[in-house]
């Protein structure tokens, strides 16, 4: 990650998940070597819309990072550190747009920020502690064609830029040991 334009950037799941709430713009780089110096490529990320929750606020101080939960109905459950909603009928989607050296390569709805079974590498690696840090969630895997253009000023650099932008839905990027998909984001050849 270079930049994190307009979001407050927080790490999850031991560093494995970048949550970025709000609108804003993310700007990355990536070096090229070894196999990404021949032939075309493609991008591949995992990625969720990201839901702002009363706990994830930098805004809001809990006391001692804890919230008395035996309140009744005036609690906010998003408050509780060990608060992430798990998928369920209400949706909360995200619009992306995602350009490779300034080229728009594609644009997209995230359809949720989503935490269930399926976030398997999520409940996986859970740190052993008394609770639970965004277990389950995980996102949807994304691939965008790198063009023959945006490879060449990448090439010549040695090294590929790609910003994404969100709406006010949010965005959490996940690395190798969260989510659904085993990988980092990464540049692979791409089908021909």
């Amino acid at each position: 990650l270079v930049m994190c334009v307009g979001m407050a950037a927080l790490v999850a799941l031991a560093g494995e998940k970048l949550d970025c709430a709000g609108k804003g713009r993310l700007e990355y780089e990536i070096p090229l070597e070894g196999a990404a110096l021949a032939g075309p490529l493609e991008l591949r990320l995992e990625a969720s819309a990201k839901r702002l929750l009363l706990k994830d606020r930098p805004d809001v101080i809990l006391q001692a990072g804890r919230v008395d939960c035996v309140v009744g109905d005036r609690t906010d459950p998003g408050a509780n550190h060990n608060s992430y909603f798990m998928t369920d009928e209400e949706r909360f989607p995200a619009r992306i747009r995602l350009c490779i050296e300034g080229e728009e390569a594609l644009q997209t709805e995230l359809p949720n920020d989503p935490a269930d079974a399926r976030g398997l590498l999520s409940w996986h690696y859970q740190a052993r502690q008394r609770y639970l840090d965004e277990a389950g969630s995980y996102g949807y895997l994304l691939c965008a064609r790198v063009s023959e253009k945006a490879l060449l000023r990448a090439r010549e650099r040695g090294s590929l830029r790609f910003t994404l932008e969100t709406d006010e839905g949010g965005l959490a990027l996940y690395g190798r040991n969260a989510g659904r998909y085993p990988i980092d984001i990464e540049l692979i050849p791409a089908a021909t």
